[in-house]
C-alpha cells in the first residue's frame, strides 16, 4: 500500500486573525482549515513574518496579552517558515532543475 503524503499548506495571517477574532463573514471557513490541519489532514505552515503581523492586529483589536497568546497559539500549532532573500532563490534554483 502506497503511503498518503499530506498536503502542505502555507497559511495567510488573515486565517489566524478570521479564527482568533471571529472576523465575520470568514470564520467559519477559516476554522474548517484551521481544524484540518488540527486533524491531520494537511500540515499548515505559516511564514515567520506572520507571527509579528498577527501580534501587531491581535494587540490592536483585543489587547497586548490575548496578542502574546495569539503568537503562542500560532507557535505551537503550526510550522513556522522563515522566508528570507535565500528562500526564493533557491525554490527558483529548484524550478530550473
Amino acid at each position: 500500500m502506497e503511503a498518503v503524503r499530506l498536503l502542505n499548506v502555507l497559511y495567510d495571517v488573515d486565517l489566524l486573525l478570521d479564527v482568533l477574532l471571529t472576523r465575520e463573514p470568514w470564520v467559519a471557513d477559516a476554522w474548517a482549515i484551521w481544524t484540518a490541519h488540527h486533524r491531520k489532514r494537511l500540515v499548515g505552515h505559516i511564514a515567520a513574518h506572520g507571527l509579528m503581523n498577527l501580534f501587531y492586529v491581535v494587540r490592536k483589536v483585543i489587547g497586548t496579552e490575548q496578542a502574546r497568546e495569539a503568537v503562542r497559539l500560532g507557535l505551537q500549532t503550526f510550522e513556522v517558515i522563515a522566508v528570507g532573500w535565500t528562500s526564493p532563490r533557491m525554490a527558483s534554483a529548484q524550478i530550473r532543475a
